[in-house]
């Protein structure tokens, strides 16, 4: 199974490790196949520079981080952006962040790490 990180996700386990429930640091550290996305690290660098995150890395070295960590690297394709067009419009979640990751889960078949309880009503598989 493939394993698609949350920004939240990304973040608590680079750094900030004691956020994450003891199972989803498991997986994270002893799957093969996790994968963060460029949605994320654009998400981050966006909150970083409006003050809304304190974390001291560039996008490049964020980038370097997860390759330490062996998560690999999710580009953003036509059919992700495609895909966020079949979306429903829910009112109470229209983050386009997680809009982009919830797309990208669904056309790449992949279980989307989140905690956020919005997105298991876009019929995606979520470990949290």
């Amino acid at each position: 199974m493939n394993y698609l990180l949350d920004t939240h996700a990304l973040i608590w386990y680079l750094f900030d490790l004691d956020r994450l429930p003891d199972n989803l640091r498991r997986l994270i550290t002893n799957e093969a196949n996790v994968y963060a996305s460029l949605v994320s690290i654009w998400e981050i660098a966006i909150k970083v520079k409006i003050g809304k995150l304190d974390i001291q890395y560039t996008p490049q070295e964020i980038l370097a981080l997860c390759h330490n960590e062996s998560i690999s690297i999710l580009d953003i394709t036509i059919h992700h952006i495609d895909a966020t067009m079949s979306l429903p419009l829910l009112p109470y979640h229209r983050d386009p962040f997680d809009r982009l990751l919830i797309a990208q889960a669904k056309v790449e078949d992949m279980t989307l790490t989140t905690c956020d309880r919005h997105i298991p009503q876009y019929s995606i598989r979520t470990l949290w």
